[in-house]
């Protein structure tokens, strides 16, 4: 692709962002970038008022594409372009799609099929356990999980899929530049390690409320099919819903305990028509998979689980002793525990020892 293609993406990019100009009428007029950065101003003025318009002319004088295109791809970003091959192909049908992605990794081929799962940040341990099952059972079948690399459902979403030797898409509501830190966490070092992550905004554009439902579009817009894992009648989640029902997307939900107010989203969900997902046989056949041998429990584990049954053998160990050894918060030290337990893999010691697992 020729730099100029590239130098005129980065510069509607930033007018979209920083100066907050819906270009989607132009584009869907048939305009090519160069003729919309080249546009008079009784051009603009016919989509925005003379104000905004003197600002997004000053705007675009100041911008220096060459030098954001320059700086992203020394920190290791790629840029998606929306007539690019590997660009999601769903993503193109959606209304309003962006025209530029930026990403981390390595983007999977454009025809790729992805399933979308969300939920709450404050997610129970039901919902994460629901969720890295899920994201397991999808990745084992070579599916990727698209979600949003927020703490709760999402994070286990992702955990379950690449534990499972699956990939994972990621999609964040900031630019890029807060991910080429020179330590990432690590859980995006297992997401670039195994998938990519995508951001609609320019490298440096910082955090805002207003990104949230513009990120969740693109989490909607690559899949076919959404999972609610767990939802709360008021949150973004219910956001993304929307979305999903907008673009023609089907919708399943896990349900929740009876008065849990977690799940009260999710029930309302499904009162209102959306799929209720009982199991795996629900998603196999809304993908139409064949019905395959369910995966010993190990194989279906959080990668936290996993590295537990490696160091654990068959000694006893406490959690303090796990969190120690693996350097990890003691809460997710026992929802591993928890979880390896439900599969039947290790068991508490009787008496005082309590705390002591064995493999």
């Amino acid at each position: 692709m020729r730099r100029q293609d590239l130098l005129e993406a980065v510069s509607l990019n930033a007018l979209e962002h920083f100066g907050s100009a819906v270009l989607h009428e132009f584009y869907e007029e048939g305009f090519s970038r160069s003729e919309i950065l080249n546009f008079p101003r009784e051009k603009w003025e016919t989509l925005f008022s003379p104000r905004k318009v003197s600002r997004l002319l000053q705007l675009k004088a100041s911008l220096s594409p060459e030098r954001i295109l320059d700086q992203a791809t020394e920190a290791g970003m790629g840029l998606l372009l929306y007539e690019d091959r590997d660009y999601p192909e769903l993503l193109r049908q959606i209304y309003n799609p962006p025209r530029l992605l930026w990403y981390l990794g390595e983007p999977l081929p454009g025809d790729c099929r992805y399933v979308s799962m969300v939920g709450s940040r404050d997610a129970t341990l039901m919902g994460q356990r629901n969720a890295r099952e899920l994201g397991a059972w999808l990745g084992g079948r070579g599916i990727p999980v698209a979600s949003g690399l927020a703490r709760g459902i999402d994070t286990s979403a992702h955990e379950g899929c690449l534990a499972s030797g699956g990939r994972a898409l990621a999609v964040v509501a900031s630019g890029l530049e807060e991910f080429c830190r020179p330590e990432p966490s690590r859980m995006v070092r297992k997401v670039l390690g195994q998938g990519v992550i995508f951001s609609e905004f320019p490298p440096d554009f910082p955090v805002y409320r207003r990104n949230f439902p513009l990120r969740n579009r693109i989490i909607t817009g690559v899949a076919s099919l959404l999972v609610v894992v767990e939802a709360r009648l008021k949150s973004g989640t219910m956001t993304s819903v929307r979305h999903a029902l907008e673009q023609d997307r089907d919708v399943y939900v896990c349900p929740g305990p009876m008065h849990s107010t977690a799940y009260a989203g999710s029930h309302s969900l499904i009162r209102d028509g959306a799929q209720l997902l009982s199991g795996f046989a629900d998603l196999a056949k809304a993908l139409d998979l064949m019905e395959m041998e369910t995966p010993a429990p190990s194989q279906a584990l959080s990668a936290v689980g996993r590295e537990i049954l490696e160091l654990i053998g068959q000694s006893s160990m406490t959690p303090d002793e796990l969190t120690y050894r693996l350097q990890l918060p003691l809460r997710e030290i026992l929802m591993a525990l928890l979880e390896l337990e439900d599969s039947g893999l290790i068991a508490r010691e009787a008496g005082g020892g309590a705390s002591l697992i064995r493999g």
